[in-house]
């Protein structure tokens, strides 16, 4: 199974349908999976009809774990094709929340996946002040004060023993990496003054572990980001659209499996 997004499987198969054989060389430029995935199709019947079946839903599958800030449940209809309607209006910008879990072993994407948005925001949070925390291991203590005075307590003095501890476990590589990633960041619009440090946590976090999640390939990204509330879902969802080094997402991905570790032992 190749792993492309609802949205790639969905251009291949409109191209396939009104092109044929032709839709191998247009799905080409786009990319070298999208051009395998056209030459199935086109040499697979039957495949062309599950795939189209399949992504023609009107209403995704798990639907109900949607955080229901993405979408607004349809009125009712009577008609089987106005209520067909209704919902690809109300659903078409969805992906389904089942997907790609059964038959895989457990890695963090899946286990991200079956996290409620409480969690998530918690766990996006904790991985953004590890990283503005890397950054600073590696700073000036003047920037790091200044970064508290405009934090405020108690999130100041919580970084500042973050900072503390990672000092002499920090490599240069990964304090310029995080340096890299969040220094841009700290000039957050003064639409985020008056919760600055949930701000510049969460967008740490997100710019983080979102593109590590985006180089998996396939909606694990899009069905994490939609289980969030849609602020913080599409926030996540821009940030995967910036690449990181295959070290820096491996590096996410492993926090944010320690976290979650963290996480289940601190509920038993």
């Amino acid at each position: 199974m190749l792993h492309l997004q609802t949205r790639e499987r969905s251009f291949a198969v409109a191209a396939v349908r009104a092109l044929g054989a032709r839709a191998v060389a247009l799905c080409a430029r786009r990319s070298p999976a999208l051009q395998r995935h056209a030459e199935q199709l086109v040499a697979d019947p039957e495949l062309l009809a599950r795939t189209a079946a399949q992504l023609d839903r009107s209403v995704p599958h798990g639907v109900a774990e949607v955080h229901p800030s993405w979408y607004q449940a349809p009125p009712a209809s009577a008609r089987p094709e106005a209520a067909a309607w209704l919902e690809r209006r109300a659903y078409s910008h969805l992906v389904d929340m089942t997907s790609g879990r059964s038959g895989q072993a457990r890695s963090a994407a899946l286990e991200l996946e079956s996290r409620d948005a409480a969690t998530l925001a918690e766990l996006l949070h904790a991985l953004g002040r590890q990283r503005v925390a890397t950054a600073f291991s590696g700073a000036p203590r003047s920037a790091l004060a200044q970064l508290c005075a405009r934090l405020g307590e108690p999130s100041a003095s919580e970084l500042v023993a973050q900072v503390r501890a990672l000092s002499t476990n920090v490599s240069s590589d990964e304090a310029r990496a995080a340096q890299r990633a969040v220094f841009q960041l700290v000039t957050l619009g003064p639409d985020a003054e008056h919760d600055l440090a949930r701000a510049l946590f969460l967008r740490a976090g997100s710019s983080w572990l979102g593109p590590a999640l985006a180089a998996r390939g396939g909606d694990a990204l899009r069905r994490i980001a939609q289980r969030l509330p849609r602020p913080e879902g599409e926030a996540l969802l821009a940030a995967g659209r910036t690449p990181a080094s295959d070290a820096d997402s491996a590096a996410a991905l492993a926090q944010a499996t320690q976290l979650l570790a963290t996480a289940r032992l601190r509920a038993l």
